[in-house]
């Protein structure tokens, strides 16, 4: 039985907030983030992506695009950032295995820690897109304050069923998206020392949640040239088992507009969507710019928002696909002394 003074003490040590104090969160890595399942040419564009008619490596962000495929793949992909060990860890850690020793690889060597891995199978085609993620993981935690530690930390694992459908009318294309979404996940902020007690050991026991969302979207394209067309989608839209504040899920209307300016050679595609990535955005850190130049087999991809900058090469071959994306949250207009600095790889095979 915990007493009364222990009780307080754990609150005092463990402050489980879905909003993390701003001094530790601008170290957060510009394209993971909790809720957000997305692939290396989305990831590049700083997920600004609901007026981009084809992904070439996933299936459409906003489901109204699906009469716009040019032809039906099967595909499946991996991704990985900062290398196996820090995803051996996350899994450790979500499978509820925490003790000292693995306390001490989290949080004894790194200040910034950070990983994202997920497996996708996909099919799309010009009437239905599908993806099936059997395994996701993202972890991230930042230590500030040597002299008493404080502690962001988030952890997730994920499955994700997405089934979608369009038609298009005239000027108009319309969407429907179906999510069926499991998550197991720890997010928390704490004192280092917490960690040192058997009650600390248990305040960061993973938690789970399953949702099933509908998620409708409409796009209507502009008769003129450069292709202009604004696009909405109502995210979140559904039921969920467990709400938890650490991990929120508010129903949410999303905008994008895109042109596709004529080019020599070559195609591209200038984007901006108005959308949260993890619900706890100002109004003006919504705003996301993505530019996406196709030639050949070549995808290249830049992203720019409030959370930093992203650049990402992606080569779809006949059959196998590869891409990398680096990004950074070290901004000119950023004083910051702490930044986070991240490598994603990503590989493929399609018919």
């Amino acid at each position: 039985m915990i007493s009364c003074k222990s009780k307080i003490l754990l609150v005092l040590l463990f402050s489980t907030s879905a909003h993390a104090a701003s001094d530790l969160s601008f170290s957060r890595n510009a394209r993971t983030f909790e809720t957000q399942h997305g692939s290396l040419i989305v990831k590049s564009l700083a997920f600004a992506c609901l007026g981009l008619k084809e992904v070439a490596d996933g299936i459409p962000c906003n489901p109204a695009m699906t009469p716009k495929a040019l032809k039906g793949s099967l595909k499946a992909e991996g991704l990985l950032s900062n290398g196996y060990s820090n995803l051996s860890k996350t899994r450790r850690l979500l499978n509820g295995n925490t003790d000292q020793s693995l306390i001490n690889d989290l949080f004894s060597e790194e200040r910034v820690l950070q990983a994202e891995s997920n497996v996708d199978v996909m099919f799309t085609s010009q009437y239905l897109n599908s993806r099936f993620s059997p395994v996701s993981y993202k972890y991230f935690s930042v230590i500030r304050n040597d002299a008493n530690p404080d502690v962001e930390l988030f952890a997730v694992e994920e499955q994700d069923l997405t089934i979608q459908s369009g038609y298009s009318f005239r000027d108009f294309d319309f969407g429907i998206e179906i999510s069926k979404l499991d998550w197991k996940f720890i997010r928390q902020r704490f004192k280092l020392i917490a960690l040192s007690t058997a009650q600390g050991l248990e305040a960061i026991k993973p938690k789970k949640q399953t949702a099933l969302f509908i998620q409708p979207a409409v796009t209507y394209n502009f008769p003129l040239p450069w292709s202009p067309r604004i696009s909405t989608k109502i995210v979140n839209l559904g039921n969920i088992d467990e709400k938890y504040d650490e991990l929120k899920h508010p129903v949410e209307a999303q905008i994008g507009f895109g042109i596709s300016p004529p080019m020599l050679y070559g195609k591209l595609d200038l984007l901006v969507d108005y959308k949260s990535l993890n619900y706890e955005e100002d109004s003006s850190e919504k705003i996301h710019f993505g530019a996406l130049y196709k030639y050949g087999a070549m995808n290249l991809g830049f992203g720019l928002d409030s959370n930093g900058a992203s650049l990402g090469v992606f080569y779809g071959l006949e059959q196998i696909n590869a891409g990398i994306l680096f990004s950074t949250t070290q901004l000119p207009w950023r004083k910051d002394d702490y930044f986070a600095q991240t490598v994603y790889l990503q590989v493929g095979w399609q018919l």
